[in-house]
C-alpha cells in the first residue's frame, strides 16, 4: 500500500506492458481515481508525446496549406487563360477524389473556396474573396 498525496491509500496494480514502458505501474487511489506517480516524477514522459503529436499535426496542416496554395495557383492560371473559374479540379489537371485531400467548390462566377479536413467536423478553408486560409 502506498499513500496518495493528501493521505489517501493507494492500491497498486501492475499492467502487462513491456518493461521499458514508463507507465508500467498505474496506481488507483481508494476513491477510484487513476493516478500514476511517474507523471509527478518526470512530467516530460507524459507531456512530451502530447507536444510531439501537436507539432506533427501542425506540420500536416502546413503541408496541406502549401498543397492548397499550389492548387490555388493552378486555378488562378486557368482563370487567366479561360476568363472563368474551372468547373472542377480535373479541369486544372488535378484528379478529384472522395478522400481529398484538397476540395474545391465554385461559389459563383468569380469566387471559389478550397478546403481540407483537419479533424472530424473541422476544416481549414481558403476563400478567393479574402485570399486567406482560415
Amino acid at each position: 500500500m502506498e499513500r496518495f498525496p493528501g493521505g489517501a491509500k493507494i492500491e497498486t496494480l501492475p499492467i502487462l506492458l513491456s518493461p521499458s514502458w514508463p507507465f508500467s505501474k498505474i496506481s488507483f487511489p481508494s476513491d477510484g481515481r487513476p493516478f500514476c506517480s511517474c507523471w509527478q516524477q518526470d512530467p516530460l514522459l507524459f507531456f512530451g508525446p502530447i507536444v510531439a503529436l501537436n507539432l506533427v499535426w501542425d506540420f500536416r496542416v502546413y503541408v496541406l496549406k502549401k498543397e492548397g496554395d499550389s492548387v490555388r495557383d493552378k486555378i488562378e492560371a486557368y482563370c487567366s487563360v479561360h476568363g472563368a473559374l474551372p468547373p472542377d479540379l480535373e479541369a486544372v489537371g488535378i484528379p478529384e477524389r472522395m478522400e481529398g485531400p484538397i476540395y474545391y467548390r465554385r461559389e459563383d462566377e468569380r469566387e471559389y473556396i478550397l478546403w481540407f479536413g483537419t479533424t472530424l467536423g473541422e476544416s481549414v478553408t481558403y476563400s478567393s474573396k479574402t485570399r486567406q486560409w482560415d
